[in-house]
């Protein structure tokens, strides 16, 4: 949303569909690798769920 909201103030064009795209994309794999989220609970951290598995 937030590439939607400023690739109008980009100094060259930008193919805001593509961006999204790939945003899209770079957001499954790490779906699909695992990844947790940047301010998780201390209970839920990787190492934490790394350790569990």
């Amino acid at each position: 949303m937030h590439a939607h909201t400023v690739h109008q103030y980009a100094a060259v064009p930008v193919d805001i569909f593509r961006v999204i795209h790939m945003l899209m994309i770079h957001d499954f794999v790490e779906i699909d690798a695992g990844d947790t989220f940047a301010f998780t609970d201390a209970c839920c951290t990787q190492t934490s769920l790394d350790l569990i598995a």
